[in-house]
């Protein structure tokens, strides 16, 4: 799993995300894929109250739960949220909000482990963002040391903060937007 350097990373480019860093959790959830169970042992989430909406650490705008906000999450979740499936454990929060979340499918099946996006008011989309945790972690690493994804910009801040940026799509017809 790639989160030992992503951490590394975020100590010496991002202090202020790292500070907001929890502690490894215990975990006691039934049925989560390893990966998953793998990273809550090592981390705990960040604490959002720090943060409020700055350096999410998942692009473009995702702070990551602990095993117990997880929980919480999706209780509020099933309470709010129509259509929302009690076997679909959030895993990273909106850093705007509380209503749109990433979430693991904890279904058995084809779906089991993918992280999928919910939107408040329009649901899950249709397809995993990443189909596991480690392969989420990995892309993350991957965007923090090269910066050369095709769809996000890491933007590193003097403060300590890091946020993300949505690069235009090309086709050989069009123009940058500015």
């Amino acid at each position: 799993m790639s989160w030992g350097e992503i951490e590394n990373w975020v100590r010496q480019n991002a202090p202020a995300l790292h500070a907001a860093f929890l502690p490894p959790a215990d975990v006691r959830i039934a049925g989560l894929p390893p990966d998953l169970a793998a990273w809550w042992q090592v981390f705990g989430g960040v604490n959002r109250a720090a943060l409020q909406d700055d350096s999410p650490l998942i692009p473009v705008y995702w702070h990551p739960l602990g095993p117990d906000a997880a929980l919480r999450q999706r209780e509020t979740c099933l309470r709010t949220h129509a259509g929302w499936s009690p076997e679909w454990l959030p895993i990273a929060a909106d850093c705007f909000g509380e209503e749109d979340v990433l979430f693991v499918d904890l279904r058995e099946g084809l779906t089991h482990g993918n992280v999928v996006m919910y939107e408040h008011g329009h649901g899950r989309y249709s397809g995993p963002e990443w189909t596991s945790v480690a392969a989420m972690l990995e892309h993350v690493l991957q965007m923090l040391r090269n910066n050369t994804d095709p769809v996000y910009r890491l933007l590193v801040f003097e403060d300590g903060h890091i946020d993300w940026d949505v690069r235009p799509t090309l086709t050989p017809d069009s123009r940058p937007l500015r």
